[in-house]
């Protein structure tokens, strides 16, 4: 059963059987928490496949969910550190991946902790869902969740400009070459110290992105219980961009370790001013991570996530959304990023700053990929309020090949350790966990509310 509007469906998702039978209207589908330490069995109720029934846009579609077990560290803990006292918890596992049954080019990436919550992809467009907060009951006397599903322009995600920047610079084309030229001569001095045999090219490997990701304080009260879960549903996101066959190559987001911090941390200094930021989270992750690459703790890149409205060169706030150091994967004082809490749009915009940590360049600037409304790109300048697909451009291929192919990601040729025991994820989409009017409160307050008759249309967001 669903409602349609021009910009929006209302539906009740069912869980069914791979024929798609009903088995159930409860779609809130998670392994239980386990204290750390302790193994979690991958038995059928963690490896089997999740199937779900709703409709979009007066189709009834299923979709097809398996745990992203690639998302997390095995033994994965979430780490709260407090006035420098660390307590851990482990998270439920509830995040999928998969695709609708029927169209073998879709993509689906769901968190089920709370629902669903993530994004649908397919016949060229892309959709968020999220539970509205509304239960219903069926004549059985049963409880639904309703959702609503929206084209990714139509939530107000992108209702004003801003920017993704890279640090001390104005994305000159001499700028971009100085950052080259600086791995290039870092590159020298790496294989002087430990000479290297060239390896296959970089597509026909598997690379292995392994994540810290750390919360702000201000990030992390705004939130509140369900920082976990949303933080936890934007990596899966992220992980499912870099597993788009527009990329060209294999590569896996792995989030080694979740740093939740609950007030001002020694030696981290978080401002608006985000090169300052960054450099001071640069030189904290530096010392937070184990030198040996072995080490369970140990990761190839830190990523900043803030709720303070960040800016790029002072401490006025301004446009900017995420910074990072361009090329600067694999090294242990430039493999970081900075990225501000803009709703489940911050999705977008890791993805976008990992890829300057793979040396990748804006689409159009200093290369052929002119940005086009009509095919948007993960690295464009500019986020437009367009609902097709976010993909890869050939020039963001070509990047990160070369980068790979160059061995510049030599830290990321080992998978997380098999024996231990695999993260589970939410299974919800991102848009099922969080309706309309809540990411407007995400993006401008708990005093917002998502507006239906406004048209986004015409607004972008400049990136950075």
């Amino acid at each position: 059963m669903s409602s349609d509007s021009d910009d929006e469906t209302l539906t009740y998702p069912v869980q069914v059987d791979s024929d798609g039978r009903f088995l159930s209207h409860n779609v809130r589908f998670s392994s239980p928490r386990l204290k750390p330490g302790s193994r979690r069995k991958r038995d059928a109720s963690t490896t089997r496949r999740v199937y779900y029934k709703l409709a979009v846009e007066n189709r009834e579609l299923t979709v097809n969910l398996s745990r992203n077990h690639k998302l997390v560290r095995p033994n994965f803990i979430i780490e709260r550190i407090r006035d420098a006292k660390l307590g851990k918890t482990m998270p439920r596992s509830c995040h999928f991946r998969g695709h609708v049954t029927g169209h073998p080019h879709s993509s689906v990436a769901i968190s089920t902790c709370n629902g669903l919550t993530g994004f649908i992809r397919f016949n060229d467009t892309e959709y968020l869902i999220e539970p509205t907060g509304q239960v219903a009951r069926t004549v059985e006397g049963a409880r639904k969740m309703q959702h609503r599903i929206y084209k990714r322009d139509a939530g107000g995600r992108e209702a004003r400009t801003a920017s993704w920047q890279t640090p001390n610079s104005r994305h000159t084309k001499r700028q971009y070459k100085r950052n080259l030229r600086a791995r290039q001569r870092w590159e020298r001095r790496r294989s002087k110290a430990s000479p290297f045999r060239r390896s296959k090219r970089s597509f026909s490997l598997e690379h292995w992105v392994e994540m810290m990701l750390v919360v702000d304080s201000k990030m992390v009260h705004y939130h509140g219980k369900n920082i976990e879960t949303y933080v936890l549903t934007i990596v899966n996101m992220v992980s499912e961009l870099f597993h788009d066959v527009s990329i060209g190559n294999a590569l896996h987001i792995s989030l080694i370790r979740l740093v939740l911090l609950e007030g001002d941390e020694k030696g981290l200094k978080i401002t608006q001013h985000a090169e300052k930021t960054l450099d001071s989270f640069c030189r904290w992750a530096k010392r937070m991570n184990p030198k040996n690459d072995n080490h369970a703790s140990h990761h190839d890149v830190a990523v900043l996530l803030t709720r303070r409205n960040i800016c790029s060169r002072s401490n006025k706030s301004c446009e900017t959304l995420g910074l990072a150091h361009v090329a600067g994967m694999c090294q242990s004082h430039r493999s970081c990023n900075v990225n501000q809490d803009t709703g489940l749009s911050l999705a977008f915009t890791v993805a976008h700053e990992l890829g300057h940590n793979f040396a990748m360049h804006h689409d159009g600037q200093f290369n052929s990929c002119k940005p086009d409304e009509t095919s948007p790109r993960v690295m464009t300048p500019h986020l437009t309020s367009n609902n097709l697909p976010m993909q890869w451009s050939t020039c963001s291929r070509e990047y990160i090949t070369r980068f790979l192919d160059r061995n510049w990601g030599f830290c990321l040729m080992d998978p997380p350790s098999p024996s231990l025991t695999p993260f589970p994820y939410p299974s919800e989409l991102p848009g099922v966990l969080y309706g309309a009017d809540h990411q407007c409160k995400l993006m401008f307050g708990p005093k917002s509310r998502h507006c239906k008759g406004l048209d986004v249309s015409h607004v972008g967001i400049t990136l950075g």
